[in-house]
């Protein structure tokens, strides 16, 4: 019995989420699992304001044809194990995210974090509020995971699970 079979993979085309997606990959290959990428864009909401009658149009704007192709060209870079689902979605992130999450019945959550380190290391407030508010396990993957990802596919073997 498999114990992910849909995976949600967030990200916000940096290189903190190409290590989580790579990260994801590599999970959902191994327990032939569904991928899902997801980027989240915002619609200015100035233009709203300026003219609401727009807010029903929706994801029929430029803007989401723009964020598409952005997703699909960045995700062809990474060189996945394996094809994704690609979604983009206009709206708020975390939010946006998890109700996805519901939608498809994800097992999973892996998302990159941005570290700042102040006098003690916080990760962003996206993954802080999807990983608060998750109704299922999150993976956080910081970004220098990347390199040691891409050797390990080089070479044939899985990257090696480390704690934090």
């Amino acid at each position: 019995m498999a114990i992910f079979t849909s995976i949600v993979a967030p990200t916000d085309l940096s290189d903190g989420s190409a290590s989580a997606v790579h990260v994801a990959a590599a999970i959902a290959r191994d327990w032939g699992a569904s991928l899902c990428v997801i980027h989240i864009y915002a619609v200015p909401e100035r233009v709203y304001g300026v003219y609401p009658m727009l807010s029903s149009f929706g994801s029929s704007l430029p803007l989401q044809e723009a964020a598409d192709a952005a997703l699909e060209d960045w995700t062809s870079r990474l060189e996945l194990y394996l094809k994704p689902d690609l979604m983009t979605r206009a709206g708020a992130v975390a939010e946006t995210i998890l109700d996805e999450v519901a939608t498809r019945n994800a097992d999973l959550v892996v998302i990159g974090t941005h570290v700042h380190h102040l006098p003690s290391p916080i990760i962003g407030s996206t993954a802080q509020k999807i990983i608060r508010a998750s109704p299922v396990p999150v993976l956080t993957v910081r970004p220098e995971t990347a390199g040691r990802a891409r050797a390990s596919r080089a070479s044939g073997r899985r990257p090696p699970m480390e704690s934090s």
